[in-house]
């Protein structure tokens, strides 16, 4: 299991075109972010950051304890989630502006007026679900290849 740190709420996965996956999410406060990031690195799962913006990595380590700082770390690689791993995300709950990165300073503003959302994310394995777009769309025609 991988846990990895974001700044966006996503689902990314490589597979199949035709392939389903599933993810689970869950909003969670502050210390339990913390408490999960904790318990993942002592129990030596692999942490991966995935936090695209340096405000934000800013941010998380100065809210986070002392020694979550080293895995707090910009990074705009992609990476795809496996079933059984689990993604800790921080996002700001309001839009800005088209491809806005927020500064430290309004990171903090919009924390201390509580507008960062936390939340767990994990893609589970249940091959059992496909998701099909026939099944919403009632004038869409049986077919073997979609």
């Amino acid at each position: 299991m991988k846990l990895f740190l974001l700044n966006a709420l996503i689902n990314p996965y490589q597979g199949d075109p035709d392939e389903t996956a599933v993810f689970i999410t869950r909003r969670i406060d502050l210390p339990l972010y913390e408490q999960i990031l904790k318990i993942a690195v002592e129990d030596g799962r692999d942490v991966v950051s995935a936090l695209g913006h340096e405000s934000t990595v800013d941010f998380l380590k100065g809210i986070l304890a002392p020694d979550a700082a080293k895995h707090l770390v910009f990074n705009r690689e992609s990476i795809f989630f496996e079933p059984g791993d689990l993604g800790l995300v921080c996002r700001v709950a309001e839009r800005g502006d088209f491809m806005k990165e927020w500064s430290l300073a309004e990171l903090m503003d919009l924390h201390k007026n509580g507008r960062i959302e936390f939340f767990l994310v994990t893609r589970v394995f249940a091959p059992e679900l496909i998701l099909d777009p026939k099944n919403f769309f009632a004038s869409m025609e049986a077919s073997d290849e979609h």
